[in-house]
């Protein structure tokens, strides 16, 4: 990590990714320089390409293997069930009064430890059903 002179730490955004004990040590002694007051955001690191692909490709083999409630769901309704089953979900009324709507959380806003739990969820859910899973590296159809 390059050094940040009194005037960035107190006039600009700081953006830093800490991956490492180092990188920690680094943003501690970076915080200690910051005139106060100061705004301090941490946000986990988003999902890979690499695991939203695994995640979907998951889904998928789900979606074409598992039958649910007698029906053959969509790759996009499979997901839908899956994250409301990991995650929970909030049901509100229509607005126009017929029913009700699923708002459900989105796996484009996770971050990278919440989609790889989903991942691991849907693994573990095809498992219990006996689904193949497509293997690491090869294309999912």
């Amino acid at each position: 990590m390059k050094p940040i002179s009194e005037v960035e730490a107190t006039e600009s955004s700081i953006h830093l990714v800490i991956r490492s004990e180092e990188d920690r040590k680094q943003a501690h002694e970076l915080l200690d320089t910051l005139q106060l007051p100061y705004t301090l955001r941490t946000t986990p690191l988003r999902a890979s390409d690499e695991l939203t692909a695994r995640m979907h490709c998951a889904i998928r083999d789900v979606a074409q293997q598992v039958v649910w409630a007698g029906e053959n769901l969509s790759e996009e309704d499979w997901k839908r069930l899956l994250v409301a089953a990991m995650f929970g979900q909030r049901v509100v009324p229509s607005p126009g009064g017929n029913g009700f709507v699923v708002l459900d959380k989105r796996t484009s806003r996770m971050s990278g430890p919440m989609k790889h739990d989903l991942t691991e969820y849907v693994y573990a859910f095809g498992a219990e059903r006996g689904v193949i899973f497509t293997e690491p590296g090869e294309m999912c159809e």
